[in-house]
């Protein structure tokens, strides 16, 4: 997913940028000295809470989670393992249960939607992560051939999408899919 990936590099890059000028200043005394105004910049709390980081992991995980989700409905054969380290067991049940209906019926997925205007709000130690999703470009086969008639047309243009993931003593998981109208990003 190259949207996805261009959005975590550039947050990646913004994130190593941000911490390079908070320490690379230091003073006469050799000890190190803080640049005017970039702690409050860059944490205005004044504590480093590790919300980017966090950030970071969790742009990461979206970006897996829709890498897998796409592996799984493009596949013509059902692998829940494309989502370890990603899911929960419960999403994963959900996702794989979804999926096997056109399975059964010999349908597959070809391409890939567009992930853009991902967005992180940490909260401890769960998160949500929303992004705008088109599913244009991500066709039904049907028999060999694509289905137009598969495809419902709200989802052919930007609409809402999100997850909701928590803290695990091994990372971050996505532990639910949110309903459209739970999402508070705007399409």
């Amino acid at each position: 997913m190259r949207r996805i990936r261009t959005t975590l590099a550039t947050c990646l890059t913004l994130a190593a940028l941000t911490a390079g000028a908070v320490g690379c200043s230091s003073d006469d005394e050799g000890e190190p000295a803080e640049i005017e105004g970039t702690a409050d910049a860059a944490d205005p709390a004044g504590e480093d809470g590790g919300d980017a980081e966090a950030e970071a992991e969790l742009t990461e995980l979206y970006g897996r989670y829709w890498d897998a989700l796409i592996e799984l409905e493009n596949s013509t054969e059902l692998d829940n393992t494309v989502f370890d380290g990603i899911a929960t067991t419960g999403v994963v049940e959900t996702e794989v249960g979804r999926v096997s209906a056109f399975k059964d019926n010999d349908i597959h997925r070809q391409g890939e939607p567009v992930i853009d205007h991902v967005t992180v709000a940490v909260d401890g130690d769960t998160a949500r992560v929303e992004s705008c999703k088109n599913e244009a470009g991500w066709v039904f086969i049907a028999n060999g051939e694509e289905d137009p008639s598969l495809l419902p047309e709200e989802l052919t243009r930007p609409s809402p999408f999100g997850v909701a993931a928590e803290r695990t003593e091994n990372g971050w998981l996505i532990n639910q899919v949110l309903h459209t109208d739970e999402t508070t990003i705007s399409c």
